[in-house]
Formats: C-alpha cells, structure tokens, sequence
C-alpha cells in the first residue's frame, strides 16, 4: 500500500512496533495480490464476479483499518 510522504516515519514505527498494522498490511497485499489475479482474466464466472467484489470491499476495510492506525499514531492515541 502507498502512503503519503508525511506518514511515512510513522508508517515505519508502527510496521516495527504495531503487531496489528502489520497483520494488516499482510492481508491488504494477499488481497492485492488476490484481485490482480482475478482481474487478468477476461471473462469471469458470476460466482468469480462476486469474489472480486468480496475482495474490493475486504481489502477497503483493511485499508480504512490501516488508516485508522496511522492516524491513532499521529494524534498519540496509539490502542495497541
């Protein structure tokens, strides 16, 4: 995932300190990965249509996770 230049150091004390930020992480780049397969293919099965709306909306939900935890950091409000 791409953060922006300002949270970078932030982003680097959590992936050190946060066992949470990067389980998370993990999972947003499994479902990247995940998704980039599917999308490869051209025609997908109604059920692999699903899946990838499954996958997009699982791997927003990591995300807004990931940004939730940089922002507790920034604000010194770290809930690990």
């Amino acid at each position: 995932m791409d953060y922006v230049k300002e949270d970078q150091e932030i982003v680097k004390k959590l992936r050190k300190e946060s066992p949470q930020f990067r389980n998370d992480e993990m999972e947003h780049e499994r479902l990247s990965k995940a998704l980039e397969k599917l999308n490869k293919r051209k025609n997908l099965l109604p059920e692999e249509e699903l899946t990838v709306k499954k996958l997009h909306f699982d791997k927003l939900a990591v995300k807004d996770k990931l940004v939730s935890l940089i922002r507790q950091a920034k604000s010194g409000n770290s809930n690990r």
